[in-house]
């Protein structure tokens, strides 16, 4: 899956909730920031490219960050692995 289809996946998740989406959109904008400064090839295969656990995920963002992460950018790294495994179980 590429980086862009992840994205869009994740925006029709999000807006088929009933959710406070602004935040989850910033929030998941700047998480797609940081997957493409710091991850080689995330563009062409996200699941390639991202460590298989996603706490080393959280724990990467954190440093890069250089703060605790907010609860919306917790769950845009949570939703990135539930789509992976979604695809995954095709």
């Amino acid at each position: 899956m590429t980086l862009n289809e992840l994205q869009q996946r994740m925006i029709d998740e999000y807006n088929s909730r009933p959710l406070k989406t602004d935040r989850r959109y910033s929030a998941l904008n700047k998480v797609m920031d940081f997957l493409k400064k710091e991850y080689k090839n995330v563009k062409e295969d996200v699941s390639a490219s991202l460590p298989n656990e996603k706490e080393s995920l959280k724990a990467a963002y954190t440093e890069y960050r250089g703060k605790k992460i907010n609860g919306a950018e917790s769950s845009v790294i949570n939703e990135i692995y539930n789509q992976l495994q979604a695809e995954h179980s095709k």
